[in-house]
């Protein structure tokens, strides 16, 4: 999980609040393994800012918009899979669109435009070269974006964007 918010920051404040939990992976299983002792003294500058995990269910009001993305090189970081911060810009791209084609009724114009207040971002499974995966978007309440990354219905993340 990746929580970045930057709401309220002015000149000479840290610009990006961020956490990041780490999830030891077995390379041959591609599967969580236990973090070991030298990792566990580590944890208790993990705990206490877990977020609710976002919403699965698309409302039925909402309008959504879909985009396709086919996962390049120079998206595969050491672990041979997509890295993390790229399935921010896969959100960001396609929200670029989906603004674009008047999906968000509180976004007009060029999404480019805006500010990024805070998003979240919910790890679920992995992505890797050539896999070909599909982004949706809608407004959940007003500037709140929300996106699904999908691999053949299988979610590999969900994000919450406030802008």
């Amino acid at each position: 999980m990746l929580t970045m918010n930057n709401e309220g920051k002015e000149a000479g404040d840290v610009l990006v609040d961020s956490l990041i939990k780490a999830v030891r992976m077995n390379p041959q299983t591609r599967q969580p393994m236990s973090l070991g002792e030298d990792m566990l003294q580590l944890r208790p500058f993990c705990d206490g800012a877990d977020v609710e995990r976002a919403e699965t269910a698309l409302d039925d009001a909402a309008k959504k918009f879909v985009h396709q993305f086919v996962v390049v090189k120079s998206q595969i970081d050491f672990n041979k899979h997509v890295n993390q911060s790229i399935y921010l810009s896969f959100c960001e791209d396609t929200a670029s669109l989906a603004a674009s084609n008047g999906i968000y009724p509180s976004v007009k114009g060029d999404f480019d435009e805006e500010n990024i207040k805070s998003f979240t971002v919910y790890y679920e499974n992995e992505c890797k070269l050539g896999d070909t995966i599909h982004v949706e978007t809608w407004e959940a309440a007003p500037r709140q974006l929300k996106f699904r990354v999908l691999k053949d219905g299988k979610v590999l993340c969900f994000v919450i964007m406030t802008l």
